[in-house]
């Protein structure tokens, strides 16, 4: 059971128990406060709190990583592969669309746009390259014959 993660109201609610001589017990580290505890373990356990909190707002803060968010970019995804695959640079396809070179630079990269390109190319490098293609019907043919 938890009274409060605020510290303020944890502040607040020491303050109040204090002045009435209510004891609080706090399980977690076996220590009772009351007017005889120390000023050292009360803030030693306001800090606590405090610490526990932080590492709270780091843990949620930003978006996840690995996560893409939206671009301004993005409407313009078809032109720019396009470009890109025709051996366009960078600042050609930048001036075109009227856009900062280092940001498409980095959409471009954040993207993986110019590696998909590569991939895709060297597939189709492949896939329509008549000597593996001659290899491969001569393969077939004496897989045929041995039959």
């Amino acid at each position: 059971w938890v009274i409060s993660p605020k510290v303020e109201e944890l502040v607040d609610l020491f303050a109040c128990a204090l002045k009435r001589d209510i004891g609080i017990y706090i399980c977690k580290i076996a220590l009772l406060v009351n007017k005889e505890t120390s000023c050292k373990d009360i803030v030693g356990i306001l800090n606590r709190q405090r610490e526990l909190n932080v590492q709270r707002e780091n843990k949620s803060r930003g978006r996840p990583k690995g996560s893409i968010s939206k671009s301004k970019f993005d409407i313009y995804r078809n032109g720019i592969v396009a470009m890109l695959k025709e051996g366009m640079s960078v600042s050609k396809i930048a001036k075109t669309l009227e856009v900062s070179r280092t940001s498409l630079k980095d959409y471009i990269i954040s993207r993986k746009l110019k590696e998909s390109i590569d991939i895709e190319k060297s597939i189709v490098d492949v896939d329509f390259n008549p000597k593996k293609e001659d290899m491969l019907s001569s393969a077939c043919n004496r897989v045929k014959n041995l039959n």
